[in-house]
């Protein structure tokens, strides 16, 4: 098989939003991965949706200046720090546990997610992603059509950003699928 999920992996619950009544989106990529006009775009997600969080997962966040700087980079795109949760490495159990905590990812460009979106699935997230135009790029849009979410695929980047705001606003949705991606 392509892909095994996580042996001991929790599952799904509800998703956050529908306790805290604010979205929780997660980025679980690289932060080589993480550019400034992605940042930009979550600037602007964020700035449409006063009640949002992000959560950030990358393995770089282990060592304090990889956290200041990347800090810094989010201030330069609009989002406070008081809207972040930046957190490290962890296992694949850990990973898991996670993606528990966020209510729909967003994926990065130019090089998309591949495992991590299907970990991301296996977990109820839905993910947002914006088709790429090489195969390193396509990877999530792969996934996402092959698991009946085309309409999570964004071909631009303004789409991506006012499909995030649109998914946000839709917990019912957000509710449906974590019940039923697994």
């Amino acid at each position: 098989y392509f892909f095994s999920p996580p042996a001991n992996a929790p599952d799904p619950g509800p998703p956050p939003c529908l306790a805290s009544g604010g979205v929780t989106f997660g980025s679980f990529n690289r932060l080589d991965k993480i550019n400034d006009p992605l940042l930009d775009r979550w600037g602007r997600i964020l700035a449409a949706l006063p009640e949002a969080r992000l959560l950030i997962q990358a393995r770089a966040l282990d060592r304090a200046g990889a956290r200041r700087a990347f800090l810094d980079r989010l201030a330069r795109n609009g989002i406070a720090s008081d809207r972040v949760r930046l957190e490290g490495s962890r296992n694949r159990a850990g990973m898991a546990a996670l993606y528990r905590e966020a209510d729909i990812a967003l994926d990065a460009d130019p090089w998309s997610g591949g495992l991590t979106v299907l970990e991301l699935l296996w977990m109820g997230l839905p993910v947002i992603t914006l088709a790429g135009r090489h195969p390193c790029g396509r990877h999530a849009t792969s996934h996402l059509r092959r698991v009946g979410l085309a309409d999570w695929v964004a071909e631009t980047p303004e789409a991506y950003v006012s499909r995030a705001i649109a998914a946000a606003r839709d917990p019912g949705t957000i509710a449906t699928l974590r019940a039923l991606l697994r």
